[in-house]
C-alpha cells in the first residue's frame, strides 16, 4: 500500500506515551503546535480554535516546512484537530 489515513478519535497525548521525551518542538502559538519525534520519525501536530483569518496562520507553511525538515521519507504523523 502505498500510504494511507487512519482517522480516529484520540487525544494526542493519549497517544504520546511521554511527552517530555520529544526531541524537538516548533510553532507554540494559539493556533496550532508542532512536535517531532526524530527517534521513531514521527510528527505531532496540535490544532487550536477556529482559524478565523488567513493572517492568523500566515506562518503555517513555513513552520510546517521546518518540521519536515527534521523528518525521513515514510514518517507518521499524529494531527489532533
Amino acid at each position: 500500500m502505498a500510504g494511507y489515513v487512519a482517522i480516529t478519535r484520540i487525544h494526542i497525548w493519549d497517544y504520546v506515551e511521554n511527552e517530555t521525551e520529544m526531541k524537538k518542538e516548533f510553532a507554540p502559538n494559539e493556533y496550532y503546535e508542532a512536535y517531532v519525534d526524530e527517534e521513531i520519525n514521527r510528527m505531532y501536530w496540535v490544532m487550536r480554535g477556529r482559524w478565523e483569518k488567513l493572517s492568523d496562520i500566515s506562518d503555517y507553511p513555513k513552520h510546517n516546512r521546518e518540521t519536515l525538515d527534521h523528518l525521513k521519507p515514510g514518517f507518521t504523523a499524529v494531527i489532533d484537530l
